[in-house]
């Protein structure tokens, strides 16, 4: 694999493939489904810079350090994060993670994996904040 990515195209993430992990954030913090769905249309790529990161609740990518770390955590959860990585080597489109701003809060809705390799890999990331 190259070491290093060419350019990162960040697009607007797909509502309908984060659906599933819409849903579950909708329970987890008590926000309706829809209200989250509107956010998400109004909000903006934003950067991602490590102090929000730090504070991303559910997620573990702010501490990975290696692509070594990435298969670990990866495996648990079976994602395939080789696919992402080569992705971002190659330059491809990549949807941003999706993360929830609700008070002080950040919450991330969808892109742990994403997040994680991007860390591993030395990119800056951008996300999509969605405010509450």
């Amino acid at each position: 694999m190259e070491s290093e990515p060419k350019f990162v195209n960040w697009v607007k993430p797909d509502v309908s493939h984060e659906i599933g992990e819409i849903e579950r954030t909708s329970k987890t913090l008590g926000i309706p489904i829809d209200k989250i769905k509107i956010a998400i249309e109004k909000a903006e790529i934003v950067n991602l810079d490590d102090q929000v990161w730090s504070l991303l609740e559910n997620t573990d990518s702010c501490d990975v350090q290696s692509l070594e770390d990435v298969a670990r955590l990866a495996d648990q959860v079976s994602r395939d994060y080789k696919a992402i990585a080569e992705a971002y080597l190659a330059g491809k489109p990549m949807q941003s993670p999706i993360v929830i701003r609700h008070g002080n809060t950040f919450h991330l809705i969808s892109g742990n994996t994403r997040l994680m390799v991007a860390r591993a890999l030395n990119i800056a990331p951008k996300v999509l904040i969605c405010e509450i």
